[in-house]
């Protein structure tokens, strides 16, 4: 088919038409360029907004028709449905709160790890960071809940520990280290701790750490 100077074969191969970004003269013999922040589709007759206009009737500012074309939402901008040359017209579009996670076009792409309204939820395997970015959950810090429960955690094992070492001792420890003072252990129940005290204050000589040593050594003895 041949077509008049300035307009192209359109795909029907049938009818002539204009490129993308402009529109065709009612008269249908030439192609004029849509006027900024207007778009139009191949073959189109006419220029449409580029976007939904604000209740004030401004341009919609976050939508990206450079030369005419559309090329979806600007970057940092994000619209709720895929931009096409039909609904793009009627689609508002919104800012995203976070810089650099919405990266635009007609599908509102996001960054890695971010998808969603606003690019503003992590994707599974991602965590939000205190900047409101998503980071890979291999390289993720304790939780504050996490890092209290490992705290509380050490601090009963050293307890706990403490609580052998010191019956261990008691028991086991040579009555020269005691000197006349005597220390006793209640009776044990099974699968419990019981902590020895002494009756009155220990009066330990130079021979009290290698058997305190002993004592640790010797946990298979242990009373508590």
């Amino acid at each position: 088919m041949i077509c008049s100077q300035g307009l192209i074969e359109l795909a029907d191969g049938i009818s002539c038409g204009c490129e993308a970004g402009e529109y065709l003269k009612a008269d249908g013999t030439q192609c004029l360029p849509c006027l900024p922040t207007f778009y139009s589709a191949r073959g189109a007759s006419a220029c449409l907004p580029c976007g939904r206009p604000s209740d004030k009737g401004e341009p919609n500012a976050g939508m990206d028709c450079e030369g005419g074309v559309l090329k979806g939402t600007h970057r940092d901008f994000w619209a709720s449905q895929a931009l096409t040359t039909v609904n793009a017209n009627q689609s508002n579009t919104f800012a995203c709160e976070t810089p650099g996670v919405c990266l635009g076009g007609n599908e509102s792409a996001c960054a890695a790890g971010h998808e969603g309204p606003l690019c503003s939820v992590c994707s599974k395997g991602y965590y939000a960071t205190p900047e409101q970015l998503c980071a890979l959950c291999d390289v993720e810090p304790l939780g504050d809940g996490v890092r209290a429960a490992v705290l509380l955690l050490g601090f009963l094992m050293g307890v706990t520990l403490g609580l052998f070492v010191m019956c261990g001792a008691a028991a086991l420890i040579e009555p020269h280290a005691f000197g006349q003072h005597t220390c006793t252990c209640p009776t044990q129940l099974p699968g419990t701790l019981v902590l020895c005290s002494c009756t009155r204050p220990l009066t330990l000589d130079r021979h009290w750490i290698p058997a305190l040593v002993a004592a640790i050594l010797s946990t298979a003895s242990w009373r508590c």
